[in-house]
Order: structure tokens, then sequence, then C-alpha cells
């Protein structure tokens, strides 16, 4: 037993040269077996709330505004920003209110909020239109996201 602890020991004056290969070695050890939190994949989400305007009624769904918003924000360094498309063709300001809980499951950060071209189409009241409006923005600012 002496013996095999000789071979795989090195030399006593070895021992005090020794460079500190063992704190590295358990340094970048440590960093496999307990990595950092990762960060989120996505830090900013953006939901788009809106109507045809927003759907892309009419065009290929890489042309509707949320593809589009989300290419822009690409190119212009904001790749880490996600688009939530919540639009839906026909939709009126009271359909956004209706809907707003269902946006807001999304976790979005920001709501970028298009309604009330069909509301005026439909000749509703704008007094309904601007509650509708004012609802939506309140209920997205009371869960902490930016209008």
């Amino acid at each position: 037993m002496d013996t095999l602890r000789h071979l795989l020991s090195p030399p006593r004056h070895q021992l005090r040269h020794r460079p500190p290969f063992g704190k590295l070695w358990a340094a970048f050890l440590a960093l496999f077996l307990f990595p950092a939190a990762a960060p989120a994949a996505t830090d900013c989400r953006i939901a788009v709330l809106g109507d045809s305007l927003v759907a892309g009624y009419g065009v290929a769904t890489a042309e509707a505004f949320p593809a589009r918003l989300a290419a822009a924000l690409e190119a212009a360094g904001y790749g880490h920003c996600e688009v939530i498309d919540a639009g839906v063709s026909g939709d009126t300001s009271a359909g956004g209110r209706a809907r707003i809980d269902w946006v807001l499951a999304d976790r979005p950060t920001h709501l970028l909020l298009e309604l009330g071209a069909n509301d005026a189409l439909r000749a509703l009241p704008v007094d309904q239109l601007r509650d509708n409006l004012a609802f939506i923005v309140e209920r997205a600012r009371a869960a902490g996201v930016a209008v």
C-alpha cells in the first residue's frame, strides 16, 4: 500500500511549489455544477391589442403589423423583445375591453393599443370609446404594464 501511495503522490519537494491547479480546477467545476441563473429569454414582451390593422386582415402574416414591428425591433438591436399579436379583425373598443385580461395573461411588459376605427365605422358613441380605452389602459397599468 505504501508503494502505491508513493507512486500516486508527487515527491515532497514538489508539494511546496505546486501551482494552484487544484483550486483552479475546483473553480472551473463550480461554474458548471452551479451555473448562474440564466437571463430571461426575453425581458420585454410587447402586446399589440387591436383590430384588423393589427391582425393583418388581407395581408400575409409576415406583413402584419406585429411581424413588421418585431422585424424593426430586431433590426434596431432589440431582438430580445417578443411581440404578441392580440389583433382581431372587426374588433371594437368593447371587444378589446372584454379581451384585456386574456392579453394580460401573457404577461406583457408593454401594451400598444390600436382600437377605435371600427367604433367610428359603426357610429358608436365617442363616450363609450373613451370609457373602453380608459378601462383598458387602467387595467394594463394596474398590472404593471407600460402603455
